[in-house]
């Protein structure tokens, strides 16, 4: 499965700081330089190349978990994203119904601490999509001593016995460079979404714009709340107003909730829609905790033979 938070932490954490594509004569020929558009929206947001892109035909995904599918037992393996080495002595959540913001259905009175190999053997549903939570707090076994909670949605189980699932887990030291690197000053009351966004083919979509609501429907924003950001050649760029052909966004200074909706807003021409304005991704129930991070990747509305006019953001 494609796993572009792997991408965007990696990207962040890396950078000494934030950057954008030049031509080596000091012109940015990649990134936005205006952000005074009309209805919240950069000015100068790109069209979306349609025929670049594959909009029918997305593979299906397995439905959400239950409590009472068959179960396999499967190995999670978790790993430090940047380095990639074993992660022991974590505690995992798993939630069967891919929504953590209920009771995890294993914890740590039935789910053992991750082995010295960063493995911990789990029943799940077989062959349905999960979440699960890193228990954030002091872990001596992981280097530098201290592991952020972490949620990750979408986490397809094996439909076979003895299955591995790859989870990951991050250290304080990337937490805070997360928002740092982007010239955001950290907020330990706040939470930070970050994932990335692929058509049918699992290409990756350039020139879309993420736009966080609450569970009313109004939009989460403000001076220092609900941040979008993006990134160019995986590297984060504080003046990139859109998705660019690394298909990352980030959402910064979120409020704790467990009820976000996300939607990925993009110009697709002659669409129909006003603006031409439309929703070419979305997802709902997302849980932000506090002084933690909300990983999600996810594909392309599927239109199967609809018409754009069905997906309009006005």
């Amino acid at each position: 499965m494609h796993h572009p938070h792997i991408a965007i932490l990696a990207a962040v954490l890396l950078a000494l700081a934030p950057a954008a594509c030049g031509d080596g004569n000091g012109t940015d020929t990649d990134a936005a330089t205006d952000t005074g558009g009309a209805d919240g929206y950069p000015a100068g947001m790109p069209n979306i190349a349609v025929d670049d892109y594959v909009w029918t035909g997305c593979d299906d995904l397995p439905p959400n978990g239950s409590a009472t599918d068959e179960m396999v037992s499967a190995v999670f393996v978790v790993e430090d994203f940047e380095k990639s080495f074993a992660v022991e002595g974590v505690q995992l959540e798993i939630f069967y119904n891919n929504d953590a913001s209920g009771t995890p259905d294993l914890d740590s009175t039935n789910l053992d601490l991750t082995d010295a190999d960063g493995r911990v053997t789990a029943l799940v549903p077989r062959d349905r999509l999960i979440a699960y939570k890193v228990v954030g707090g002091e872990t001596p076994l992981y280097p530098p001593g201290v592991v952020k909670t972490s949620i990750e949605y979408s986490q397809p189980t094996p439909d076979v016995e003895g299955g591995e699932i790859d989870a990951i887990a991050v250290s304080q030291a990337t937490y805070q460079l997360i928002t740092t690197v982007l010239g955001i000053t950290p907020d330990p009351t706040m939470g930070i979404l970050a994932g990335g966004f692929d058509d049918c083919a699992v290409q990756d979509i350039e020139g879309i714009v993420a736009r966080l609501y609450n569970g009313d429907g109004t939009r989460c924003m403000g001076e220092n709340r609900c941040l979008d950001r993006y990134f160019i050649d995986e590297t984060p760029a504080q003046d990139q107003w859109w998705s660019s052909a690394d298909g990352l966004f980030g959402v910064m200074q979120i409020p704790p909730a467990d009820d976000y909706d996300l939607e990925l807003h993009g110009i697709i021409p002659d669409s129909g829609c006003p603006g031409d304005m439309v929703r070419v991704g979305e997802r709902s129930d997302i849980r932000i905790i506090a002084n933690a991070i909300t990983i999600l990747d996810f594909t392309s509305t599927d239109l199967d033979g609809g018409a754009w006019t069905e997906l309009c953001v006005w």
